[in-house]
């Protein structure tokens, strides 16, 4: 319920979102979602970015493969025995590193 809640908000907020990975509506409901969620390719969060600056991007990881980062995610939770972090774009101008 956490993501779905700070997902809910970024769109209150004009935020468009995208997911990294197959989107299957996981947070459509949950989150009381009204605009889609972008599904994108991990080498396409640069250009989402830029072309998003108040955007925020979701990427599901595995335990062992969660970066190692100064840059404060928005959310951090378990998400179906995996790690999802919710980013916004400043996480990214601090660590460019996330983009790979």
């Amino acid at each position: 319920q956490p993501a779905a809640d700070i997902l809910h908000k970024c769109e209150q907020e004009h935020r468009p979102i995208a997911w990294v990975g197959e989107y299957h509506a996981e947070f459509q409901f949950l989150g009381r979602l009204r605009q889609p969620v972008d599904p994108i390719n991990r080498g396409d969060i640069g250009r989402w970015i830029a072309a998003n600056p108040r955007g925020v991007v979701v990427m599901v990881y595995s335990e062992k493969d969660v970066p190692e980062t100064d840059a404060e995610p928005l959310l951090r939770q378990q998400h179906r025995g995996r790690v999802m972090v919710i980013w916004d774009r400043a996480a990214f101008i601090q660590d460019p590193n996330l983009l790979r």
